[in-house]
């Protein structure tokens, strides 16, 4: 909710109830009718999509003031998916009459929710023709470039992608094998695109991933819209 002004942020911060999950436990339970909605305070969470077989793909992360759980506070139907703690994670836990009460109270509260629920589909519409037209290099070095553009900061060796994901974890982000993840980021290395270690990718040469990202100026600017 970072498309409100400070003193609305400050009211949402006071809103529902302080709750703190251990590291694996879930928020969220695919299929569930609860419709309290989640303000991360603090940690890291994985979304992720079971099928019908039960396998979980990741479908995103999500972060400190990154909102879970809208789409069933806001129309009353099952969650969508199911998201786990990466980590400690904190959290205010806030009622869907809470919600509508503040929404009426604060008008752009509201119309910085829809903004949210649209980047959101966005990106997932980004990552449909991802799938569809790049190759796993590409689909990888946009990942990554969207993670550290979101959560990264600087060290004294590049960029790190401020979200600790596995190699799995990336593969199933980009809709790829962990093998071919494993070999893009290993090209990358050998590249001098990235450091990657264990559950830790370090951009090292932000304008070499961009242009394998196929995100020169112009492409970006489609990408951000």
């Amino acid at each position: 909710m970072t498309l409100v002004e400070n003193p609305v942020r400050e009211a949402m911060l006071a809103l529902g109830r302080v709750r703190e999950f251990s590291p694996g436990s879930h928020l969220v339970i695919q299929g569930e009718r609860s419709r309290h909605l989640f303000l991360i305070t603090a940690g890291v969470v994985k979304v992720l999509g079971a099928t019908d077989e039960g396998d979980l793909t990741a479908l995103a992360v999500r972060v400190r003031g990154d909102v879970i759980g809208e789409l069933a506070a806001l129309d009353g139907q099952p969650r969508s998916a199911n998201v786990t703690a990466a980590g400690l994670v904190m959290t205010r836990v806030i009622s869907p009459a809470e919600l509508q009460g503040f929404f009426r109270e604060h008008p752009s509260a509201a119309l910085a929710m829809s903004a949210v629920v649209s980047a959101k589909l966005r990106w997932a519409n980004h990552r449909r023709v991802d799938f569809g037209t790049y190759e796993v290099n590409v689909r990888l070095a946009r990942l990554l470039v969207d993670l550290a553009g979101r959560h990264g900061y600087p060290t004294s060796e590049g960029v790190r992608v401020g979200v600790a994901l596995t190699q799995p974890e990336l593969a199933a982000l980009i809709g790829a094998s962990e093998p071919a993840v494993n070999r893009a980021l290993r090209r990358m290395k050998d590249d001098g695109l990235v450091i990657s270690r264990y559950r830790e990718q370090i951009i090292t040469d932000e304008t070499g991933l961009l242009t394998l990202a196929a995100l020169e100026e112009s492409i970006r600017e489609r990408w951000n819209a």
